[in-house]
């Protein structure tokens, strides 16, 4: 079978078709798995490899019966890419419940029995996360407008080149978390946070404005970039960049401010009072940064709306970037389909989709397009083809008056949890 699929790929009869995208992957694994040499690292490529197949290629399945010409063989075939690729889920289910429960914060997780005295646990906040290498994120990115010749000044330039990214826009280039321990997070802030509330974990800080304020503070004067996943990426505007040089600027640009202060409480307190009532483009005006901040044309626009009249457009964009999301947040579940999904798979099916629609539609279109109820019709009309049986996804609670807005109206069948749990 595997032959024949050979001959028809590489030399394929005159006026026939074949899916390049599913054989080239195809190809790509079995030559890696003719490779395996029973390490670590080729089974780590392996697992990613195969991980990678399931999740990124829409209708793979089906795909792969078209391809071979045989469905049972076909069926087969798929079953095992999806057993190879399990590991790398498992590795996301339990950072995904590492990060919303307190009591993993000091959890040690083990490969097989505990090490003895002279081997390293792996630690989920520590450095090192999984024997697996993280690759570029499966749900490619909303492409933006042609970028222009970059004008931005030496000042953001020189800011932005200190910080390394951690977050999900960027390609880790081994197996290290890129995740920011909150111990560290927490150290870094404690200069600037008020007395009482130094002797507190991150998650314990009320109310939450002062959270995101100590996640900002934590992780950009320490040199990184916050997590695509966290609120304070969202909460300071991080969601509006248009790539990740962007975003390194804009970073830079916060840690400048950060940095330079004479009076580190004072300015805790002064971010907090401007992210609580949407005024930070006014205090990093205040600050003397104006000039800098003009060069994120979309950050202003973000900031001064208040977090209840944001579209919730920017709230999609920030799942799809994120590559380990599959519990959609209540606002995507009434607003962009996601409540039609019954398993992670079709969770990540949609959120290609989406990526694909934001490829051809711009977000304040889309945005639109969920107010009124016609996503599916704007995407068609773009040019997105979307599969026939994949269609009743792109729907939402129109003609509800609360659609299209991050707020809490209109979300009470929300709230649950997204999964059954057993």
């Amino acid at each position: 079978m595997f032959q024949d699929f050979l001959k028809a790929y590489f030399m394929p009869e005159c006026g026939s078709t074949i899916d390049e995208e599913v054989g080239s992957e195809l190809l790509s694994l079995y030559t890696k798995i003719k490779s395996y040499d029973c390490s670590m690292e080729s089974y780590c490529t392996l697992v990613q490899e195969a991980a990678t197949m399931a999740q990124s290629l829409m209708n793979l399945r089906d795909r792969l019966k078209y391809l071979l010409r045989k469905a049972k063989a076909a069926d087969e075939l798929y079953e095992l890419i999806c057993k190879l690729g399990f590991p790398e889920r498992v590795q996301n289910t339990l950072i995904r419940a590492a990060r919303t429960s307190r009591v993993f914060h000091h959890t040690t997780f083990y490969l097989t029995h505990p090490p003895s005295a002279k081997s390293a646990p792996l630690k989920y906040r520590g450095t090192k996360i999984s024997p697996i290498t993280r690759g570029a994120s499966t749900v490619p990115k909303p492409t933006s407008p042609p970028q222009r010749q970059n004008s931005k000044p030496p000042q953001l330039a020189a800011a932005a080149s200190k910080l390394s990214s951690p977050s999900l826009l960027s390609t880790p280039s081994s197996c290290m978390s890129s995740t920011p321990k909150i111990s560290a997070i927490m150290d870094a802030a404690q200069k600037y946070l008020p007395e009482e509330d130094r002797h507190k974990s991150l998650l314990t800080l009320q109310p939450t404005t002062k959270q995101d304020t100590a996640h900002l503070i934590g992780v950009v004067t320490r040199g990184q970039l916050l997590p695509v996943a966290t609120e304070a990426w969202y909460m300071f505007g991080f969601v509006t960049v248009k790539n990740e040089e962007e975003e390194r600027q804009l970073g830079g640009l916060y840690s400048t401010i950060l940095n330079d202060t004479k009076n580190p409480q004072q300015t805790f307190r002064n971010v907090q009072h401007a992210l609580t009532t949407n005024t930070v483009v006014s205090f990093i005006d205040t600050v003397g940064y104006g000039y800098l901040r003009e060069h994120f044309p979309r950050l202003e626009a973000f900031l001064k709306v208040p977090p209840a009249k944001r579209s919730t457009v920017w709230r999609l964009k920030q799942f799809i970037l994120d590559k380990n999301a599959t519990e959609p947040p209540a606002c995507l579940q009434r607003d962009y389909g996601f409540k039609f999904c019954k398993q992670r798979e079709e969770v990540l099916l949609l959120k290609g989709m989406y990526v694909m629609i934001c490829n051809k539609v711009s977000l304040k279109d889309l945005h639109s397009a969920c107010i009124h109820g016609r996503i599916l019709e704007a995407a068609i009309q773009k040019g997105v083809f979307i599969d026939a049986k994949h269609q009743r996804l792109l729907k939402n609670d129109y003609p509800s008056p609360f659609v299209g807005y991050d707020d809490d109206r209109g979300m009470d069948n929300y709230r649950r949890s997204f999964f059954k749990t057993a």
